[in-house]
Order: C-alpha cells, then sequence, then structure tokens
C-alpha cells in the first residue's frame, strides 16, 4: 500500500511484569529509506510505572545496528506532527467516516513520501466514535492525553462535534474543517473551530432556490434529525421557504442511531407532499424509501443535504430509481477537471479506492493544513495556525478558491449541486441569498400571524400599513 514506516508493538501485560520484570509500553518505528543503508530503526518506550512521556532518542542504522547520534538529534527536530482525528468507523456512518478517513491517508501518504512539511512528516491518530457523543469526547481527551495533542482535524458529525465544544471554547482543542455544517460551529467569537466547507444554511438556500425555479413544488415534508445536525437546516429550510411565498410544510422528526419511522411514513402518505427534504443520514433516509416504496415517491422531488450523499446512500437510491438532488461541499470527485481533484482521483486508483465525496474532502482538508503549516516557523501550535488560516483571502487550492469568512469562520463558501447530470452545478453564496417576499399586511393584524416563521417571538400589531 505504499508505507513507508512499520511498527512493531511490545507490551507489559501482568505476565511479562511477573515473569521478566518488563515494565515498558515500548514499540519501534522501521524507516525505510533508499538505498537501505540509509534505512533507521527507532526505539520509542515508557515505564508504566512512572508514565513520564515516551522516548524518542534512541534512533538506530538498520544495517549496521549502531545507533546514530546525528540521526537522534534530528529525529527530535524533526519529529513528526501528530494530529487526532475522531469520526465514526462503525455503525449508521461508518462508510462516511471510513471514506474521510481514505483521504486523509492518501494525502498523509503524499507529504510523508515528498519529504513531509518543513522536513517533519505527518502522523494522523484515527479513532471510533461510533457517532456517540460521549466516545468522541473520550477520544479527543486521549488524543490530548496520550499523543500530546489538541489539534483535531475533519471530525465527522454534529453531534459528536458539540460533545466537544466545552473545549473548543476554553481553546483547550483545536478543531479544522469538521465534516459538518451546523451553524453552532460558526460563530464569530468561536475562534479555536476553522471550517472548510460552507453552512448547511448555505446548502439548505442553494437547494430550494434551485428546486422552486426549477419545480413546481409547492407542498414541503422535513424528514430530518431531531438534534442539532437537523434542527438547523430545518429552521433555515422554513424561513426561506417562507421568504418565497411557500408555508405549506409537515415537519417529520426521527432520533439519531433509531430508525423507527413507521409514522414518518404514515404522515407522508397521509400529506402527500411535492417535495422531501431530507435532513438525516444516509442510513435513515434508506430506510424511510424502503418503507414507503416507489409507488408513494413517484413524481417527488427528493433533496438533501451533503451529510447524507456517501456513496452507499447513493448507490441504494440509484437501486431504487430515485432521482435524489444532493448538496455538496467539494466538486465532482469522479469528472471535475480541478487540479486538486485530478490529483486526489490519480492517488486514490492508485490504492484501488473508490472515489467519494468525504474521500475528497479529508484529501482537501488535509492539503489545507499543509499549506497553512509551511508559513509557520519555529514551534507549531495551534496558536500559529488559527492566525495563519484566519488570514487566507483568495487563496487558490488546486482550482478551489479559499477566503476566511470571520463571521462565519468558513473558508469556503462555494456549494456543488448533483441533479443527475455528470457535471455539478455550482453555486457561490451569493448567487442564492434571497430578498424576503414582501406583502401588505391588513391593519390590526398580528406579524405573527402573516409571517410564519416570527410566530410565538412577535406580539407587536401593524397599527398603520407602511
Amino acid at each position: 500500500k505504499g508505507a513507508t514506516s512499520w511498527a512493531i508493538i511490545s507490551s507489559p501485560n501482568l505476565s511479562y511484569k511477573k515473569l521478566y520484570q518488563f515494565y515498558y509500553d515500548s514499540f519501534v518505528t522501521l524507516e525505510v529509506k533508499d538505498p537501505i543503508s540509509e534505512s533507521t530503526i527507532t526505539l520509542i518506550h515508557q515505564d508504566v510505572r512512572v508514565t513520564k512521556g515516551f522516548d524518542r532518542h534512541h534512533v538506530f542504522n538498520i544495517i549496521s545496528g549502531q545507533e546514530s547520534k546525528s540521526a537522534t538529534k534530528e529525529t527530535e527536530k524533526k519529529k513528526p506532527i501528530v494530529l487526532g482525528s475522531t469520526l465514526a468507523l462503525t455503525k449508521s456512518i461508518a462508510t462516511m467516516g471510513s471514506d474521510v478517513k481514505s483521504g486523509l491517508s492518501l494525502k498523509e501518504k503524499l507529504i510523508n513520501q515528498s519529504g513531509g512539511i518543513n522536513g517533519r512528516g505527518i502522523e494522523i491518530i484515527f479513532e471510533d466514535d461510533a457517532y456517540t457523543p460521549d466516545i468522541a469526547l473520550k477520544n479527543v481527551k486521549k488524543f490530548i492525553k496520550d499523543y500530546s495533542t489538541n489539534i483535531i482535524i475533519t471530525p465527522v458529525g454534529t453531534p459528536t462535534l458539540e460533545a466537544c465544544l466545552d473545549l473548543i471554547k476554553k481553546q483547550e482543542i483545536l478543531a479544522l474543517f469538521p465534516i459538518t455544517g451546523a451553524t453552532i460551529f460558526r460563530e464569530k467569537n468561536l475562534t479555536n473551530i476553522i471550517n472548510y466547507r460552507p453552512s448547511y444554511t448555505q446548502e439548505v438556500k442553494t437547494l430550494l432556490k434551485y428546486i422552486v425555479e426549477n419545480t413546481s413544488s409547492k407542498r414541503f415534508a422535513f424528514f430530518y434529525q431531531n438534534d442539532a445536525y437537523g434542527l438547523g437546516p430545518l429552521e433555515t429550510a422554513k424561513i426561506t421557504l417562507s421568504r418565497m411565498g411557500i408555508t405549506e410544510w409537515v415537519d417529520i422528526p426521527y432520533t439519531r442511531n433509531e430508525f423507527n419511522i413507521e409514522s414518518a411514513v404514515t404522515k407522508i402518505k397521509e400529506t402527500k407532499p411535492d417535495a422531501i427534504a431530507l435532513f438525516s443520514t444516509g442510513v435513515a433516509t434508506s430506510e424511510l424509501i424502503r418503507q414507503l416504496g416507489s409507488e408513494n415517491l413517484a413524481n417527488k422531488i427528493l433533496f438533501t443535504i451533503s451529510f447524507a450523499a456517501d456513496n452507499s446512500f447513493k448507490t441504494f437510491a440509484r437501486a431504487k430509481g430515485m432521482n435524489i438532488i444532493f448538496a455538496h461541499s467539494v466538486p465532482n470527485p469522479e469528472e471535475s477537471d480541478l487540479p486538486i481533484v485530478k490529483e486526489y482521483r490519480e492517488e486514490i486508483k492508485k490504492s484501488g479506492l473508490s472515489t467519494s465525496p468525504f474521500s475528497l474532502e479529508g484529501f482537501i482538508a488535509l492539503s489545507i493544513f499543509a499549506e497553512a503549516v509551511k508559513n509557520i516557523s519555529g514551534e507549531i501550535s495551534s496558536e500559529k495556525i488559527i492566525v495563519v488560516l484566519e488570514n487566507i483571502k483568495d487563496f487558490n487550492l488546486g482550482g478551489i478558491k479559499l477566503n476566511f469568512n470571520p463571521e462565519k469562520r468558513e473558508l469556503s463558501q462555494t456549494v456543488w449541486l448533483d441533479v443527475g447530470q455528470p457535471e455539478w452545478l455550482k453555486f457561490d453564496k451569493s448567487e442564492v441569498e434571497f430578498e424576503p417576499k414582501i406583502e401588505l399586511i391588513k391593519t390590526g393584524t398580528k406579524i405573527s400571524e402573516s409571517i410564519p416563521e416570527l410566530k410565538n417571538t412577535l406580539t407587536t400589531t401593524v397599527e398603520k400599513p407602511q
């Protein structure tokens, strides 16, 4: 698979401690170089009785066995940049998590094989959180305690990242390019988070603009995950449709990691919407489609935000004959001619893997990180990384335009729509901002009765039409 580093592990279990007085968490890394005579083997160990941290000072030539003092100093000086990544590798969104990991690993290998960043390699520690908040939080704390890194790259999912929000607010961790578009991570004062992708708000506005302008849909159903992931897009959709003069919809919630959706199926059958918004995971959406059956989805417009657009769900939808409109935070990984996508495609084919929007996003995320770190002199810290990323302006990353937006803490303001054609439609933020639909309100009518998104918020009456 192109690996240039190998590890051999030894552990101080109870038998070793008692029989051999062996008390070391110990492993070696084997660095294979050309010629082989320059290859090294490094002993890394820690005494578990005191746990003062790992000693990385003992580097030996693989051929002669001689300890290299110069290599020891160089290894200490050029130790790898360690990043942590907590994502779902099991349960409901395992396909997405595995794809993100693949994209990160591809770019990690490219960076390390080309000599690293300013001579330093990248080491990403991956931990499975099964899309479960408390596990994600444990993983992040493990990165800090066991791997001495507070830089978390591409954490996957809204509820899992929300569990770490206090650590972000306290500036104990730096969350880079999370795979979520939730608005709770786009606050101006949330300085220790940098988003690559645009928000779900922008994705929803883009989807609705396209659907309202290109179809005759007037009645909507919102199938959504009943937490921070689904509620944000839901509220955006309601406000956006209201501004466009559309007020007929039905809410259909479900609970994360639980797919008892009989009531959702019944509501859709009863209300017969023209369009169904899927603010849900791919697994939950697949189950909804399976239970509804094609006869109840004929002539309906289905659309979803990027989080549900993994390859497994797309394959399922195509097999069922469903023409679903997908929002994406990246261009088409199979067809785009952008240089960074071509580079990604070349590398993923070498690895024998399939392309996917999420592996491309992981590839792009680590590419942004590498470009940022190149510009840092001296010790690499989360504070320095933030400064570099916050100063990105009109940067071209292999054809993808990046501009840091301090209000939303985003680098990209572009959404791509997959409407079933080889070339995905590209929309920048300025193209999807809506002007509210203005109508006269008769004297004495409550504003909250006339503008649905303000219901239960305002009670002021209009004394005189303006």
